[in-house]
C-alpha cells in the first residue's frame, strides 16, 4: 500500500485532485480497446497535450509537451455512450520500482482542432465525487485522506456511472474538474 499512497500523494500534488487507486490492473489483458486509429493527443482540463501512440492493447503517452519525464501506459474500456459522445475508463499505469500503482480516469474525444491526430481529454475520478453511501454500497475503501481504492461490489462501470451520471455528457462538468478541485 506504500506506494499507492506514494503515487497518491504525488497525483495529489501535481493535480490538486484525490483518486481512485489500485495496486492491481482492472482493465483485463488483451481487452483494452482502441480510442482511435494510430497516434492521438490526449490532453488534460487545462489544455496541456501528450503524444500517445499505440502499443499493445493501450497507449504510450509521453510527458505534456515539452516538459520531461517518462511515458506512462494507459489502457481503456468503453463506459458510456453520452451527448458529447463516447466516454471510456481509463487505467493508467503508475508502476515504477516501488511496486504496482492503476489510477483510474475517464476519457473523451474533443472535436476535431485541425491539428492532424485526434483529440482526447481526460479527467481523473475523483473519489471526493462519490458518497458515502456510494463507497458504502460499492464497498470501495478509503486507503487515506486522499485517496480511494476500487469497488469489491459491483462493477467499475455501474460505480463510474453512479458516481458521474449525467455529468459525463455535460461539458461544463469535463472543463471545470480542475478549477473544481483547486477551490477545494
Amino acid at each position: 500500500m506504500n506506494i499507492l499512497r506514494t503515487v497518491a500523494a504525488t497525483a495529489l500534488a501535481m493535480l490538486v485532485s484525490a483518486c481512485f487507486m489500485s495496486e492491481t490492473s482492472f482493465v483485463p489483458a488483451g481487452e483494452g480497446v482502441a480510442l482511435a486509429e494510430g497516434q492521438l493527443r490526449m490532453c488534460d482540463v487545462d489544455g496541456q497535450c501528450s503524444l500517445a501512440t499505440p502499443v499493445d492493447d493501450g497507449y504510450s503517452i509521453d510527458p505534456p509537451d515539452g516538459e520531461e519525464g517518462d511515458p506512462v501506459l494507459a489502457r481503456f474500456l468503453p463506459l458510456e455512450a453520452t451527448e458529447l459522445g463516447k466516454v471510456w475508463l481509463a487505467e493508467i499505469n503508475m508502476t515504477d520500482e516501488g511496486g504496482d500503482a492503476f489510477m483510474l480516469g475517464l476519457v473523451r474525444q474533443l472535436p476535431d482542432d485541425g491539428g492532424g491526430l485526434p483529440v482526447f481529454q481526460f479527467a481523473l475520478a475523483d473519489c471526493a465525487d462519490a458518497s458515502d453511501e456510494l463507497l458504502e454500497t460499492y464497498a470501495v475503501p478509503r486507503l487515506d485522506q486522499w485517496t480511494c481504492g476500487l469497488p469489491a461490489s459491483g462493477t467499475l462501470g455501474a460505480f463510474l456511472i453512479d458516481v458521474y451520471g449525467d455529468k459525463l455528457g455535460d461539458a461544463n462538468w469535463w472543463n471545470n474538474t480542475l478549477e473544481e478541485a483547486e477551490q477545494e
